[in-house]
């Protein structure tokens, strides 16, 4: 009988119990390797081995580079593979976020562009409403340089806070970033330069993951050439992994 049958683990994706096969245990679930572990975005599906790199900007689904999940323009959270994305004045938005900048009904229906952000017909007519509270006013600095963003400047909205749309680069590479990104400490980062920000360390030879591919096996962040059977010692990274104890192990010991 198969490991998983005995624990009752049921495969995060397709929701059935896995009985056989190759098992992939990531991001605190448990997969069926072959057909299952898989890019979430729609229309992608590029598969993952036990070697491949894979990016979880939820902490929830497998994506691979190209097909990061977008992030919403209103709370700034990325989307889940089965939440609908509603386009408004060119950004994209949770349908329960996608409210009128100035006095905060919902516009799903139909919005108008006033300084940047969606606003209801009324307060689009007062020039957007709540005393002026478009983005493209106030003057706030720039967390990036540290300078004014002026009312003609063009600027981006991350996670609440509002940059000059030139500043808006990760912070190791300078390169340019878009909807994908991810604030460390203050500053903002790509995703190959995210996980070195963080200081993330791989919990086979405990040292910071700086660059090269990157396996989460067993809730834990690692090498690709340090994932090793917890036993007996095997490397794994090329391999089928079996949980047990929350350790990645080989099938042989796993099964022992």
């Amino acid at each position: 009988m198969h490991y998983c049958d005995v624990m009752g683990y049921t495969c995060a994706r397709c929701n059935t119990k896995i009985t056989s096969g190759t098992v992939m245990r990531a991001l605190d679930q448990v997969w069926h390797m072959e057909t299952c572990f898989v890019c979430a975005r729609k229309g992608c599906e590029k598969k993952f081995d036990a070697s491949s790199a894979f990016y979880s900007p939820d902490d929830q689904f497998p994506y691979c580079r190209d097909h990061l999940p977008p992030r919403c323009d209103g709370c700034s959270s990325f989307f889940k593979p089965f939440e609908t994305a509603h386009d408004a004045i060119g950004k994209l938005y949770h349908d329960r976020c996608c409210k009128c900048f100035g006095c905060g009904t919902n516009v799903t229906a139909g919005c108008y562009d006033v300084g940047g952000q969606p606003h209801c017909d009324a307060c689009s007519r007062k020039g957007g409403g709540g005393g002026g509270k478009s983005a493209a006013a106030g003057g706030s600095a720039c967390p990036a340089c540290g300078t004014s963003i002026a009312s003609d400047d063009s600027a981006t909205l991350a996670d609440g806070v509002k940059y000059h749309q030139r500043c808006f680069k990760c912070a190791t590479c300078q390169q340019t970033l878009t909807s994908e990104f991810w604030p460390v400490g203050g500053k903002l980062f790509c995703a190959a330069h995210a996980a070195e920000a963080k200081g993330d360390t791989c919990h086979g030879c405990k040292t910071t993951i700086t660059g090269g591919k990157v396996m989460v096996v067993c809730d834990k962040k690692w090498h690709v050439e340090c994932v090793a059977c917890a036993a007996c010692k095997c490397k794994l990274g090329s391999g089928e992994i079996y949980a047990k104890g929350n350790e990645p192990h080989c099938k042989a010991c796993a099964t022992a």
